[in-house]
C-alpha cells in the first residue's frame, strides 16, 4: 500500500530533481500550482514558465490510497489561456523521479510485429506522444467544463484513436496493485511532465486558468478542478517551498518508520 509519508517523500524528490534538470538560472522563473482533491483522488499541476515560447506541466497524482480502479487514475488535464493563443504541445515524458510501470507481462501492438513486455518497470521509458498515446488539443466546440485546451491520455472522443484507454495514464506513485481489469499496462506511476509551445508576448502564469483533472476513461467518470494559489511562486520561493516539502517529507517518513 502507498502510505502518506512515502508519498509525500516521493512529490518532494520530483520537486527537487525537476529544479535541478532545469537548472534555475533565470531570475524570472515562476511557477503556479492548481491543486484538486475529493477525500480520495488528489491531483497536482504545476505550470513553470522562465521566460521565451514555451512552458511546462508537471502533473502529478499524489493520491494518498492505492487506486481500485482506472478512475483513481489521471486520464487528462483540461484547462484555458488568456486570449486563446496558439499553442502546441511539443514533449510528454515522464518526469524524473517517476516511472511507466506494469503489473503483469504485457504485449504491445498486434498481429507478427507486436512485442512481448515482462511485468515491472520499463526502462528506457518512451515518449508518452509515442503512437499517440497522449495528445493535445486545442478545441472550441465539444470540450467539456468550458475549457479549450487539453491534454489527455484516454479517448473521451476528444482525442485521437492512439489515446484509447487506460495505458499510460497516470497512477500515484509505487502502486503496484493492478485494482480492477480496466487497468491496462503499462502506467505512469506518479507525475508526466507536459512541454508546451507558441507563447504569446506578454504571457504569465496568471493567463492559466480553469484546470480540471480528468479520471477514468468516460467523460462522465470522476474529475477534480484544479485550485490556484493567489499568485504565481517566483523561483526563492518555490524552491523553499521544495525544501519544507521536503524535510516534511523525510519527518513523515521517519515517524512511520517508528510506529
Amino acid at each position: 500500500m502507498v502510505t502518506r509519508g512515502t508519498r509525500i517523500l516521493a512529490n518532494a524528490c520530483v520537486l527537487t530533481l525537476l529544479s535541478v534538470a532545469a537548472g534555475y538560472t533565470s531570475a524570472k522563473a515562476e511557477t503556479k500550482l492548481f491543486t484538486g482533491t475529493d477525500g480520495t483522488r488528489s491531483a497536482v499541476a504545476a505550470f513553470e514558465y522562465s521566460g521565451g515560447s514555451n512552458f511546462t506541466m508537471l502533473v502529478t497524482n499524489d493520491s494518498p490510497y492505492d487506486g481500485k480502479d482506472e478512475t483513481y487514475m489521471i486520464s487528462a488535464i483540461f484547462f484555458n489561456v488568456k486570449n486563446n493563443p496558439t499553442i502546441n504541445m511539443t514533449a510528454a515524458d515522464v518526469a524524473p523521479g517517476s516511472d511507466l510501470y506494469a503489473f503483469d507481462a504485457w504485449k504491445e501492438g498486434k498481429g507478427p510485429t507486436a512485442i512481448n513486455h515482462p511485468a515491472g518497470v520499463i526502462t528506457p521509458a518512451p515518449s508518452l506522444m509515442a503512437d499517440g498515446h497522449w495528445q493535445f488539443v486545442d478545441k472550441t466546440i465539444g470540450m467539456p467544463y468550458g475549457t479549450r485546451y487539453g491534454v489527455g491520455g484516454a479517448g473521451f472522443t476528444i482525442f485521437g484513436s492512439g489515446a484509447d484507454g487506460s495505458d499510460y495514464c497516470i497512477t500515484q506513485a509505487g502502486d503496484i496493485t493492478r485494482g480492477n481489469s480496466g487497468v491496462k499496462d503499462p502506467v505512469v506511476r506518479g507525475s508526466a511532465l507536459f512541454t508546451f509551445s507558441g507563447v504569446p508576448t506578454g504571457f504569465t502564469l496568471n493567463n492559466i486558468t480553469d484546470v480540471y483533472f480528468q479520471y477514468g476513461t468516460d467523460i462522465n467518470d470522476n474529475h477534480l478542478q484544479g485550485t490556484p494559489p493567489a499568485a504565481p511562486v517566483p523561483e526563492p520561493a518555490f524552491m523553499q517551498l521544495g525544501s519544507l516539502i521536503l524535510m516534511g517529507g523525510i519527518a513523515g517518513f521517519k515517524r512511520l518508520r517508528k510506529a
